[in-house]
């Protein structure tokens, strides 16, 4: 399954709607399976940018996660993307450079933009 930054954003935006003692289940995402959004929450987590309940990572079995909130990690990534000024420079940026949109990439070219951007 390839990683999809349009859920990516999604499933932060649906948890920052969510209050504190809620959980974000993998049908309240519509236009995905339960089990794209499943994984991607397990990816979200795996990173560091959620924290989720998770059931089902040994081979074979299904994997079924639920969203408990963002990390401050995943609000800097939240914000990144919802600037359509920054996100699309970020993304023009990696293109130029022959970068794929990754975690580690999308990082290391904020802090540039951002600079840029307020001077």
């Amino acid at each position: 399954m390839k990683r999809n930054w349009a859920l990516i954003k999604q499933i932060l935006e649906a948890l920052e709607e969510k209050s504190i003692d809620d959980v974000l289940r993998p049908k309240e995402i519509e236009g995905y399976s339960e089990e794209e959004v499943s994984y991607h929450l397990l990816l979200l987590y795996e990173a560091g940018l959620i924290v989720a309940k998770c059931q089902g990572q040994r081979p074979g079995q299904k994997i079924f996660c639920r969203g408990l909130r963002i990390t401050w990690e995943g609000y800097e990534l939240l914000e990144a993307m919802r600037s359509k000024r920054l996100w699309n420079r970020l993304k023009e940026r990696l293109s130029q450079a022959g970068i794929q949109v990754s975690l580690t990439a999308i990082k290391a070219v904020i802090s540039e933009i951002t600079k840029e951007i307020v001077t």
